[in-house]
Order: structure tokens, then C-alpha cells, then sequence
């Protein structure tokens, strides 16, 4: 039996759709993405890159804008795709997060 890439989703698969990946328990997605731009990092680590640029080549092969400046660590890249994988699957919106003010209205003030 052939093992597929730990690159590949199920969207790679045939057959395989995005409804696939919400069935999945949420530590499986976190634990996938976590090994496979952990293995990207090290292959370029072995090949002679300096951590910086394997960094950066690690998050730009996971779709993450890489400008001049300061390099990717992977921790920042899978903390970016974990948050990038709750909003893709509805787990967290443009206002999570966002303190409510406290309504007040009818107060009188003495």
C-alpha cells in the first residue's frame, strides 16, 4: 500500500472533500500541520539552509506571505495555521475576541 505525502490533505485525495476535514477532531488537525512544517524545517535544515530561510521557505510552501525583514519561526508559522484552519472551519470569526461594553443605560448619576 502506497502512504501518501503527509503533505497532502484530503482535498488531494480523490473523493476527498473539506466536509472530510470537520469531521476530524480538532487535535488531529493541530498535531497534522504541526508535523508536516516540522519535517519541511528539518529536510531544509539537513539540505543546508540556515534556520531563518527554512523558516521562511517553510511558511511561504504553506501559502504565508514572506517579506524582508525579521525570519519566520516555526512556532509563529503553526500558531498562523492553526488560527488559519479555525476560521476556514467556521471555529472562529472576525469578532471573537472583541470586548463587549458593558451597557449601562437607566444608571442615574448622583
Amino acid at each position: 500500500m502506497v502512504r501518501p505525502s503527509p503533505h497532502w490533505t484530503d482535498r488531494d485525495v480523490p473523493g476527498g472533500t473539506a466536509a472530510d476535514d470537520r469531521q476530524r477532531p480538532m487535535a488531529s488537525l493541530d498535531r497534522d500541520h504541526d508535523s508536516s512544517t516540522r519535517a519541511t524545517y528539518r529536510a531544509l535544515l539537513v539540505r543546508g539552509f540556515t534556520p531563518g530561510e527554512a523558516a521562511n521557505l517553510t511558511a511561504y510552501l504553506a501559502g504565508i506571505e514572506v517579506g524582508a525583514g525579521r525570519p519566520w519561526r516555526l512556532a509563529d508559522i503553526d500558531r498562523l495555521l492553526f488560527l488559519r484552519e479555525l476560521c476556514r472551519t467556521g471555529r472562529l470569526g472576525a469578532d471573537d475576541g472583541l470586548a463587549q461594553a458593558p451597557v449601562t443605560a437607566g444608571l442615574a448619576s448622583a
